[in-house]
């Protein structure tokens, strides 16, 4: 009776021999119940017994005296057993308690450093931002001059077009916490798409006839020279792919192929394509 008590208490779904090999607080009741369910009531009984003999008591009141045995220290064992179990239901809470508090610490400290991180981004895009405008502002300035001779208004074009591309970058990094949020919006204005491949182009070649690599551009005559759309989003993206393909390819070319394709609920639809003689990526 005793070790069925014990064992219904441990775990009620569970054979002896599964109870008595768990690791766990149901085990651990399980096997210090075990040896008292089996000797407490062989002592119980020899006491009884020796009882009955000796004439201390008779029959009926051994037997009595038998069951209050039992019950005492099923008593004993039912309240040892919520102990345990309490104990180590409360060693549990206390294990989860300090495991939402160590992720609520990471979170904090993570936090921080996003907060930090921005702050910092912000900071250094205003410092960098400043003598940027500067450049562009004084190479306005000397392009406005209708007396500076053809090499220098084609290299002064460069440093404009460059500044421009940089100061988009800047502009993004000033918006880093509408890029996290998902919030980035697109401005749509008018274009021309020729002069803005051509001005790209323009920004990476020097890099690439510095590697002895060939850097071309293919227009499809279908297309059209103005589009509506975000030019420097655009600029952007084609400045990362072919900085990418030229840091990545020794020796060969680079390409740019813009293709008109069919049109989408009355919209043009245009695809750029970077192509390149370099490695390319691993598959691992």
């Amino acid at each position: 009776m005793i070790t069925g008590v014990g064992v219904l208490c441990c775990r009620p779904r569970a054979g002896l021999l599964q109870v008595l090999g768990d690791h766990g607080p149901a085990g651990q009741l399980a096997r210090k119940i075990l040896p008292l369910a089996v000797l407490v009531p062989i002592a119980v009984g020899m006491l009884r017994l020796e009882g009955e003999r000796r004439g201390f008591f008779n029959i009926g009141d051994a037997i009595a005296l038998q069951v209050f045995a039992n019950v005492l220290v099923t008593f004993i064992l039912l309240m040892g057993g919520i102990l345990v179990l309490y104990r180590s239901d409360l060693e549990r809470r206390q294990r989860e308690f300090a495991h939402r508090r160590k992720l609520e610490l990471s979170w904090q400290r993570a936090e921080a450093a996003k907060d930090a991180k921005a702050a910092f981004l912000a900071n250094m895009s205003h410092e960098i931002r400043t003598p940027l405008n500067s450049i562009i502002g004084f190479t306005d300035l000397i392009l406005d001059d209708s007396g500076l001779a053809p090499h220098l208004r084609r290299q002064l074009d460069l440093v404009k077009n460059s500044g421009d591309a940089l100061l988009t970058v800047i502009n993004d990094i000033l918006d880093f916490s509408k890029m996290e949020a998902g919030k980035t919006k697109l401005i749509h204005h008018g274009f021309n798409l020729r002069h803005l491949l051509q001005n790209t182009l323009s920004i990476i070649r020097q890099t690439a006839e510095t590697k002895g690599l060939v850097i071309e551009l293919s227009v499809d005559d279908e297309l059209g020279c103005y589009f509506i759309g975000d030019e420097s989003r655009l600029r952007q993206i084609l400045l990362n792919l072919l900085s990418n393909a030229v840091k990545f390819t020794a020796e060969g070319r680079v390409d740019l192929t813009v293709t008109h394709r069919s049109a989408v609920s009355g919209s043009r639809s245009v695809m750029f394509a970077v192509t390149d003689t370099g490695s390319g990526i691993p598959n691992d």
